[in-house]
């Protein structure tokens, strides 16, 4: 039988005042993803809708052929994106095993056109999705977990198959980076037991050729946010175990990779400076021109000695803060320059004011998903398709 039930009753055993006030908020898990573009941010459920940044109204709507935030139904991709006029983003649907790329028109939020391309989900390591990426020209579609062609290109005005080809062996569940006309892309690659590793392709945008190709070495890991790139260099990693990853710069001329060891098995997420910062259930800060760590900053509950760390960060440069986030509670806020903890916040205490389950309200994670920071507000997307916005304050 459902009965109502706040979240924060599961996860804290009684809703308990939020540390800070909202700003406000989309809840009742309606948020699978959201895109801000200045006055506007853009979210995507069981509808497309359009909400002022600064107070939350919203504007418009419109619905969508299904729930794209019932993660039960399907997968949402990385990358969802706004070119242009048009907002562009990625769904697979796991009962017809279909991906489709959605493209709307941000005015009216009327379809422009879609593509659908079916696959069976065969490799269960991956959740099948398709992650995009666009410009001022193209649509850029990669379909994870599909062998064959897999990764396409379409014209943004009226969504014609500009060129496809595929990548070995399957694109890794991963968002996509455009950059000087180039296309890069993450690749799962099986190995032996302690010979993983991934790839990173770039490919050109306009013909799909590709241009040149770099081997990363460590354990494949989910990168939802887009990799760092900064003054022709990208900045991404893989991990060891729980503790220890691998930081790549990679330059996005020719390709050539370097690398160093860090204690994180966290991504990239933001660079100030010479400044790289890196998320993960230790955060760090790593100095690019030094080669070496600023900070190292272990985050637990009581109790705890690893919280599960999902989202990737964000950094906020005017009030020299930097958030990371677990995926059942809380977000952190760092000092940038120290790592010292400033305040984080309890994201269970806030109630979603939906019927749920006994067995989801005890097990469920109410925590982040994906961080950003606009004009002095934190957008935190959480792991229940709401989306909560703060104040950043120092």
């Amino acid at each position: 039988m459902l009965v109502a039930l706040a979240s924060c009753v599961a996860a804290s055993g009684g809703c308990q005042p939020p540390p800070q006030p909202l700003h406000w908020s989309v809840r009742r898990g309606l948020v699978g993803e959201f895109v801000t573009q200045g006055a506007t941010v853009f979210t995507v459920g069981d509808r497309v809708a359009v909400h002022d940044t600064a107070t939350g109204q919203q504007r418009r709507s419109t619905r969508l052929p299904a729930d794209l935030a019932d993660i039960t139904r399907g997968q949402l991709g990385p990358g969802a994106a706004i070119a242009g006029q048009t907002l562009v983003f990625g769904w697979y649907d796991f009962a017809s095993e279909t991906g489709t790329l959605f493209c709307v028109d941000t005015a009216t939020l009327e379809t422009r056109w879609q593509w659908r391309i079916r696959w069976a989900w065969t490799e269960r390591s991956l959740r099948p999705t398709l992650a995009v990426a666009a410009d001022a020209e193209r649509v850029y579609a990669a379909a994870v977990g599909k062998d064959a062609d897999n990764l396409f290109a379409f014209r943004l005005g009226d969504g014609a198959l500009a060129w496809s080809r595929n990548v070995e062996r399957f694109p890794a569940e991963a968002a996509l980076a455009l950059h000087d006309g180039r296309l890069i892309v993450r690749s799962q690659l099986w190995a032996r037991p302690g010979d993983r590793h991934q790839q990173l392709d770039a490919i050109r945008a306009r013909d799909g050729l590709r241009l040149w190709r770099t081997w990363l070495t460590g354990e494949a890991k989910r990168h939802l946010d887009p990799p760092v790139i900064h003054d022709g260099q990208l900045y991404t990693s893989t991990r060891e175990n729980t503790t220890r990853g691998r930081l790549f710069t990679v330059r996005l001329a020719d390709g050539h990779t370097t690398s160093v060891d860090v204690e994180t098995s966290g991504s990239p997420f933001a660079r100030h400076g010479d400044v790289l910062y890196l998320g993960g259930a230790a955060p760090l800060a790593f100095d690019l021109r030094a080669h070496r760590e600023l900070w190292r900053t272990p985050l637990a509950d009581a109790g705890d000695t690893s919280p599960p760390m999902i989202a990737g960060g964000a950094l906020d440069p005017r009030n020299r803060l930097v958030y990371v986030a677990d995926s059942q509670r809380y977000v952190y806020a760092l000092d940038a320059a120290t790592g010292t903890l400033r305040h984080r916040l309890r994201l269970d205490g806030y109630p979603r004011f939906e019927f749920l389950s006994p067995l989801k309200a005890l097990y469920g994670s109410y925590g982040a998903r994906r961080l950003e920071t606009r004009d002095g507000l934190l957008f935190v997307g959480t792991a229940d398709a709401s989306l909560f916005v703060f104040r950043a304050t120092p």
